[in-house]
């Protein structure tokens, strides 16, 4: 018998892809499947999409959130109740292929060290038109320490870099993972919420590239979309801002390779961290590049 696949998807105000988004969940060659769906306070409608499949589907479960915790509690919230071996968090307005589920989880059954599966993927606009050619990160390696180097440096030239945040895993090698709300003053920014549980994923276990097979995933890129910042309009107290948040960050990724045990790459990565998170961030923010 299969094991049991849990597909987390954390859902706000996307009522225009949420549908697009869950047919190609149910789509999935691969069984069995359980669907969760954590509506995190929604006001467009969402509600009733996402109700309606979960009185259609069995295997699809619905819940909303009394007040909006935001996509850190949510995300952990998906992965409490999940009860699969393997794991994934699927965007509300990501399409997947029919076939990513069954070859992640035939790559998983290969190797026994791999904690994460992340397949080629293209990237696709509000019409679910392709805007870009195929993506491949590979961030494999024996080493934790060479996995988490790979990681930095690419994200350091690549904001798209954390897009792995939407693997599947083997839940066992993640469960413990936790998603970091940025302190004071950047509280409500969500931006690089993925880097903490990529360095805990990365130190978890090996990575897995699916390539040959095509783009398996389409990330959406809404148009008008941007990330909540503080202090717009207010150099000073902006710069301010940005500063104690490359810090938070740093912070937030070694506690979370500390939290898997792994002291020793958690300490050889950190002039890394400091150099292509802090340093260069900084520069650029005052020296923007022409």
């Amino acid at each position: 018998m299969n094991s049991l696949v849990s597909i987390g998807v954390p859902v706000f105000n996307d009522f225009a892809f949420i549908e697009d988004s869950l047919n190609s969940l149910l789509n999935q060659t691969y069984s069995p499947i359980e669907i969760f769906i954590s509506d995190d306070n929604s006001s467009d409608g969402c509600s009733d999409i996402c109700k309606k499949y979960a009185e259609s589907y069995e295997h699809v479960k619905y819940f909303r959130q009394k007040e909006n915790i935001g996509i850190s509690r949510n995300m952990t919230f998906l992965l409490r109740e999940s009860q699969g071996e393997y794991f994934m968090w699927a965007g509300d307005d990501d399409i997947f292929h029919p076939d990513f589920v069954r070859l992640a989880v035939e790559a998983f059954s290969k190797d026994s060290d791999l904690s994460m599966v992340f397949p080629e993927y293209r990237k696709i606009d509000d019409f679910g038109n392709e805007i870009s050619s195929s993506v491949f990160y590979d961030f494999s390696a024996n080493s934790v320490r060479a996995r988490l180097r790979k990681f930095i440096r690419q994200s350091a030239k690549d904001p798209d870099a954390d897009a792995p945040g939407y693997s599947m895993f083997r839940k066992s090698r993640i469960e413990n993972v936790h998603f970091p709300i940025w302190k004071w003053p950047n509280k409500r920014r969500a931006h690089n919420n993925i880097y903490p549980p990529m360095c805990y994923f990365l130190s978890a276990g090996n990575y897995k590239l699916l390539t040959g097979f095509g783009p398996l995933w389409y990330n959406r890129i809404k148009s008008g979309s941007k990330h909540q910042v503080p202090y717009k309009g207010k150099p000073i107290l902006h710069f301010i801002a940005f500063v104690l948040w490359r810090m938070n960050v740093i912070y937030c990724c070694q506690v979370e390779i500390l939290r898997n045990k792994k002291t020793l790459s958690a300490f050889s990565v950190l002039g890394d961290m400091i150099y292509f998170w802090f340093v260069i961030t900084i520069r650029r923010k005052i020296i923007p590049s022409k």
